[in-house]
């Protein structure tokens, strides 16, 4: 397999060599008139001289139009890349913990309730062990499924985008007691590109994750609106709101935060937009490009 480029160099020869050709071509455009003209040794010099005037003059004009725009995409891109490695490691960071103190937790119950039942000196005593144990093996049970569900929900490769946000603002309403309107426009049963339903899917679980945590909302309004080249996906709820910008500057050390969500948005050439005011509730709303 072939190596990958680096672009740092494929930022320096590309303009290299297209300052090579536009010096070739100006050489040779001034050559023909000289031929043409059948002037002396002089002429040719002049040619020479002429040409490396002309290329030097183009070539800081170059730079500001095709080399200084191509840095700062590579910049960016170098970035968000970096930011992706970071949301992995914190995601993984999390699993581990949840497993660990939750899951791990609820094991070790399991094992007392299984000595205990194991010591149990009377029939009535084993059934009532055998009981608690049923009943905490389905506890476990239900860790086991919503930790499944928040790593990736199988409804949404099975059913896609809207039934899987759907299941979503219900799961969210039974934990959390928060009425939530759900709005669909424009959502046919054709489905959206896979990356686009789950960068959809991850803002919305993120955004109700933010106002059980800081919103104390009492609803909150989703809305997904599909139009021809764009997906439309609005998440806002009337809690007490907060200051964006401090918050931008602070979930930047944070598991996931807000520019997490706008670098996911980014990352398939899409926006993400937070209008709040203390006092006056949230609205977060996702724009991403979708092909006709």
């Amino acid at each position: 397999m072939w190596p990958k480029p680096n672009l740092g160099n494929l930022l320096v020869r590309i303009p290299l060599v297209m300052l090579g050709g536009i010096f070739v071509a100006e050489a040779a455009i001034m050559a023909v008139f000289a031929l043409a003209a059948q002037e002396g040794q002089n002429r040719w010099v002049e040619v020479i001289v002429d040409s490396t005037v002309l290329t030097l003059t183009v070539a800081p004009l170059l730079y500001w139009l095709i080399v200084r725009p191509l840095r700062v995409v590579a910049d960016e891109r170098s970035r968000l890349l970096g930011r992706v490695f970071e949301i992995q490691d914190a995601e993984r960071q999390q699993i581990a913990r949840d497993l660990h103190d939750e899951i791990g937790q609820s094991f070790t119950s399991l094992l007392v309730q299984m000595k205990l039942l194991e010591d149990s000196p009377t029939l009535d005593s084993a059934k009532t062990q055998a009981r608690e144990l049923r009943d905490l093996g389905g506890h476990v049970y239900d860790q086991i499924r919503s930790l499944a569900r928040g790593l990736h929900p199988s409804v949404l490769d099975d059913l896609g985008l809207v039934e899987a946000v759907r299941r979503l603002v219900e799961d969210f309403e039974g934990t959390h007691d928060t009425p939530v309107t759900l709005q669909m426009a424009g959502m046919s049963k054709e489905r959206l590109n896979r990356k686009v339903e789950t960068t959809a899917y991850r803002i919305v679980q993120e955004s109700l994750t933010n106002c059980a945590k800081y919103a104390h909302a009492a609803r909150i309004n989703v809305a997904l609106d599909r139009e021809p080249n764009q997906l439309t996906v609005t998440v806002a709820d009337n809690g007490q709101g907060f200051d964006v910008a401090k918050a931008m500057q602070a979930s930047q050390t944070t598991t996931f935060g807000l520019t997490n969500m706008r670098e996911r948005a980014l990352l398939l050439n899409g926006s993400l937009v937070v209008h709040s005011r203390r006092g006056d509730g949230t609205k977060v709303t996702l724009q991403l490009p979708i092909k006709s």
